[in-house]
């Protein structure tokens, strides 16, 4: 390992840079050093900046915010950043990951990275024409595509000890109540994207079947619903679909129902 550190700064300070990637840096100790912080709000990038002092025992980071100067375009204009964290609001997120790649910032952003197939696919080809060939890196942030009982489902699928894979059913259900603390966010609660939930949480479940499946999937038919008043519509998903190699199967995520479940059954 490098004795010099990657120093990196995190766009975002809401509920998941705070649960998730605060940890992971503490986790990563030395190899990392976080400098700057940025969101809308300075009030939330200092609060932020300061739990992180005590966190990761740094002497100081420096606060980037809308309301009030220095603002992002001076975090990403640093010449001593060498990475971005980004964990914004998904609608905000493109505009945010094409910025630090013009200023030379490798990325790791938030799933999903936006709230349109057209958009994303546009950051990938600009990524893949512009911004990878000039050795800039960018990762999208999902971790179900590391969970170990997703890619033990795999190994087992694609090892036969299991035998041959006829079909699969996977569903996981949720129950997103008044007291949810992701549900407490203004932007969940008044969503300027569609797909609501499903967009949000419900992609954790697309990249848990794709690692877990031993085969690619082609072809996808399924019907969307709504059925609890408090959430955006849609809140529930009822899919099937094709693999590659033929095997067919189910896909299940309701986000209103009280069971809570979740499990990969593959037979």
């Amino acid at each position: 390992m490098s004795a010099t550190p990657i120093r990196v700064a995190i766009l975002g300070a809401g509920i998941w840079t705070k649960e998730a990637h605060l940890p992971a840096l503490q986790k990563l100790g030395k190899a990392v050093e976080l400098v700057a912080v940025y969101s809308r709000s300075k009030n939330s990038a200092i609060t932020f900046a300061e739990d992180a002092k005590v966190s990761l025992g740094a002497s100081s980071i420096d606060v980037y915010a809308d309301d009030e100067a220095p603002n992002v375009d001076t975090l990403l204009a640093r010449t001593d950043i060498d990475g971005v964290l980004i964990a914004v609001a998904i609608p905000y997120q493109p505009a945010l990951i094409k910025k630090a790649w013009a200023a030379g910032k490798s990325v790791a952003s938030e799933k999903p990275c936006a709230s349109t197939i057209e958009i994303a696919e546009d950051l990938i080809r600009t990524y893949r024409e512009t911004y990878e060939p000039k050795g800039i890196r960018w990762h999208v942030l999902e971790n179900f595509t590391f969970e170990s009982g997703y890619l033990e489902v795999r190994r087992l699928a694609e090892s036969g000890i299991i035998g041959k894979l006829s079909f699969f059913s996977y569903s996981a259900t949720f129950w997103i109540a008044t007291d949810n603390r992701f549900y407490n966010t203004q932007w969940r609660q008044n969503p300027t994207h569609s797909g609501g939930y499903l967009i949000d949480g419900g992609v954790h479940h697309s990249a848990a079947l794709r690692v877990s499946l031993p085969s690619p999937i082609t072809q996808i038919s399924a019907f969307a619903s709504h059925h609890k008043e408090i959430l955006p519509a849609p809140d529930t998903i009822q899919g099937i679909a094709k693999l590659e190699d033929g095997t067919t199967g189910v896909s299940i995520e309701p986000f209103f129902t009280c069971i809570r479940l979740s499990h990969c059954f593959l037979p």
